[in-house]
């Protein structure tokens, strides 16, 4: 979800540089025009995470810690990846649609990417928190990520087992 402050700059910046009536001038649809920018961040997401998995597995070892082993589908694990990542971008266009500035959606890329993490777990453990703590993180996307990306790796889960969450965030990042 960090990745949204780059993508909101890159929507503000274009639109007060009028590029959209200039590419819309030489026939250009708006459909291509947004689905350009987005192909380039999802497929950069994917690189992020198959490079953050490869840390867990060969890097990290070095350190005398045990290694990332993916238990689960490999297949689930690029699903889920993609759905996140398609979740982000999302996120970040809601954001550079409704963003006056740079700064603006800046700010509210960092508050909401902070505001989801907080809620959905990845700071503070769910089980830590309390009950009604633990529901209110089911709102969150970056729960839905964690408690997918915990099946893979801690119980297995096939594609099926991660279908719920993986759709959840396809759903919220259309």
């Amino acid at each position: 979800f960090f990745m949204i402050t780059p993508i909101t700059t890159v929507f503000v910046n274009e639109r007060k540089q009028n590029t959209l009536s200039r590419l819309s001038s030489m026939n250009v649809s708006v459909s291509t025009m947004i689905i350009s920018k987005i192909v380039p961040y999802l497929i950069i997401a994917q690189l992020q995470a198959w490079l953050m998995i490869a840390v867990g597995m060969y890097i990290v070892p070095l350190f005398d810690t045990p290694a990332l082993v993916i238990n689960g589908s490999i297949f689930a694990l690029i699903f889920l990846s993609f759905s996140l990542s398609l979740s982000a971008v999302g996120v970040a266009i809601l954001i550079a649609v409704n963003a006056n500035s740079g700064e603006q959606a800046s700010t509210l890329g960092g508050i909401i990417t902070i505001l989801f993490g907080a809620i959905g777990g990845v700071m503070v453990p769910k089980f830590i928190m309390p009950d009604i703590m633990q529901n209110i993180a089911n709102i969150s996307p970056m729960s839905w990520g964690l408690d997918g990306f915990l099946e893979i790796f801690l119980k297995k889960a096939d594609f099926f087992m991660v279908l719920n969450e993986s759709l959840m965030l396809i759903l919220f990042g259309v």
